[in-house]
Order: structure tokens, then C-alpha cells, then sequence
């Protein structure tokens, strides 16, 4: 299944994202935090301005 997830950087956004990705969705992880967009694996990272 597709998914956006916003606040995907968060703490419990996170923990949403890590779960989605080992359950095999395929992610769009938006959010302000970019520093950790490095690093994700499984997942599409947005960088748009919300």
C-alpha cells in the first residue's frame, strides 16, 4: 500500500515510519526535520514546505 505520513521525523512519527516500512508499504515520510531525512531506508522522503 502507498502512504504519506506527515510528521514523519517526529518521535512517534518515527516509530509509524519504521513500522510501515518493515511491514512493506511504500512511504512518502514528510516533515520539517531534515536532518533526519539521511539515512531512511524504504521510504520516499518529501522536502516541501507545508
Amino acid at each position: 500500500m502507498k502512504v504519506v505520513l506527515a510528521g514523519a521525523f517526529g518521535n512517534l512519527g518515527a516509530e509509524i515510519l519504521k513500522k510501515l516500512i518493515a511491514d512493506g508499504h511504500e512511504v512518502v515520510a514528510a516533515g520539517r526535520k531534515e536532518k533526519r531525512i539521511e539515512g531512511l531506508r524504504g521510504s520516499t522522503p518529501s522536502r516541501r514546505s507545508m
